[in-house]
């Protein structure tokens, strides 16, 4: 049943939008551009399940697999003991904090999407087709008057206003459409053009976003793979650095540009941890000062949790009434304090999810990273790295449900091996056959020979 619903990139590309609420679109129903925890928990169940009763698939093992089986594995056993730490420290209900978990538990659909019949360039197209259609809006909304008229931005609707900040929900698919792009502008010939303006384009819909340590990171993560592909070669290290400074002098001749780098010039004098009024630093006072009860619940973390703003996107599932009273506790100081713990990243996650947790994730982007890839592929390696330069204070890995976009990557990843280890099997097969073939011979000739 699993495969004959979501065996064709249509049925895989429409799960994934619904999975990131259609980027929540205003024009689309309510039901569709919002998924929250607990509908997504039933969401992973059911796709689970019905793979489980239709896996008749035997997989292949090899190292990297295993690997990823045994961090799931892992992840497992630190929900169950962030679960029973949220109980027994906050007194909120186990199935209450399993279903907030959810954002995460994405991780579990690589195994019955890996499982449908796709090879990995029908996997690229579909990366490629989530990636289009969330860069459209990104770009039509940024000369649009009030894009929040069209979606639900991440950001409020006078931050807007004032600082033309663009944020979609679930947007971890430009980052990684930007280095995919790119890895393809230097490996596909004859689609180079197009990839390098999709490129060009993403970097300046991820340059008017505002954030210093993606910025940052996507430039590294290019010059590393372009590095990596052109064999570090003068002439082209000079190209690049070219193309990068003319690039540079065309969006800092826009306005849009201008104000954007005005705006980070001003953040960076306050906006630093050097600064002891920056909200990041508050936050991480009041988390390992007053927030944890003892060790122990620093460690399994407090508790994945709902939290309830009272903005009109709450309205329906808030109702007056808090989940519980450690949902009410952090609701009251996000709102009061703005103590968010996706501000830092893996380790704000860590707060919540626990110290183990966090580790796992970010073992999850060393296994991605570390294997050598072809050329063409460098973008698995790219997306890792990037996710390594940026998780540990940025959110954007695991953040708005962006985890599946990481999935695709996965699928993607250990197709190739499986792939490679196939072809190794079989070459060695091959070699086996012809080596016995060749000592039949030789008997043959010897035999011939004492005759």
């Amino acid at each position: 049943m699993f495969k004959n619903i979501f065996n064709t990139k249509i049925g895989i590309l429409l799960l994934i939008l619904f999975i990131v609420e259609f980027f929540r679109f205003l024009l689309f129903p309510y039901v569709l551009r919002h998924l929250n925890n607990i509908r997504l928990f039933f969401v992973i169940m059911i796709v689970m399940t019905m793979w489980g009763l239709n896996n008749n698939t035997k997989r292949i093992h090899n190292w990297y697999t295993k690997k990823y089986d045994y961090l799931m594995l892992c992840l497992i056993i630190c929900v169950v003991l962030n679960c029973i730490s949220c109980q027994i420290y906050r007194g909120q209900n186990v199935f209450e904090t399993l279903f907030n978990w959810s954002p995460i538990l994405l991780l579990f659909l690589y195994y019955p999407l890996s499982s449908v019949n796709l090879k990995v360039i029908d996997w690229e197209k579909i990366l490629f087709w989530i990636f289009l259609i969330n860069l459209c809006p990104h770009i039509i909304l940024t000369f649009v008057e009030k894009p929040y008229l069209l979606f639900d931005l991440n950001v409020s609707d006078a931050i807007y206003d004032n600082n033309k900040r663009l944020r979609l929900y679930s947007d971890g698919i430009l980052f990684l459409g930007c280095i995919f792009s790119f890895n393809k502008s230097l490996t596909n010939k004859k689609d180079s053009l197009r990839y390098v303006l999709l490129f060009l384009m993403s970097l300046f819909a991820i340059f008017i976003m505002g954030f210093r340590t993606t910025i940052f990171a996507i430039f590294v993560v290019c010059f590393y793979i372009f590095v990596k592909i052109r064999k570090i070669k003068i002439k082209l290290l000079l190209f690049f650095v070219l193309f990068a400074c003319i690039s540079s002098i065309y969006f800092y001749s826009d306005n849009l540009v201008q104000s954007r780098i005005n705006d980070i010039t001003e953040r960076n004098r306050t906006a630093n941890f050097s600064n002891d009024d920056y909200v990041r630093v508050l936050i991480v006072k009041y988390y390992y000062n007053e927030y944890f009860k003892d060790t122990k619940e620093m460690i399994m973390g407090s508790g994945m949790v709902r939290r309830i703003i009272d903005n009109p996107e709450n309205i329906e599932t808030l109702n007056g009434k808090y989940p519980s009273n450690y949902s009410k506790q952090v609701s009251i100081y996000s709102d009061r304090f703005h103590f968010f713990p996706v501000d830092l990243g893996l380790i704000g996650l860590s707060w919540e999810a626990g110290i183990p947790a966090a580790i796992i994730l970010l073992l999850l982007c060393f296994l991605l990273f570390i294997p050598s890839q072809e050329d063409e592929y460098y973008y698995i390696r790219g997306w890792g790295l990037f996710n390594i330069l940026t998780c540990i204070t940025v959110p954007f890995y695991y953040y708005h449900k962006n985890m599946i976009f990481t999935v695709i990557v996965l699928i993607i990843f250990m197709k190739l091996k499986l792939n490679s280890v196939g072809m190794l099997v079989k070459y060695l097969g091959n070699r086996k056959v012809n080596l016995h073939k060749r000592i039949k011979q030789e008997s043959i000739a010897l035999q011939r020979k004492v005759e």
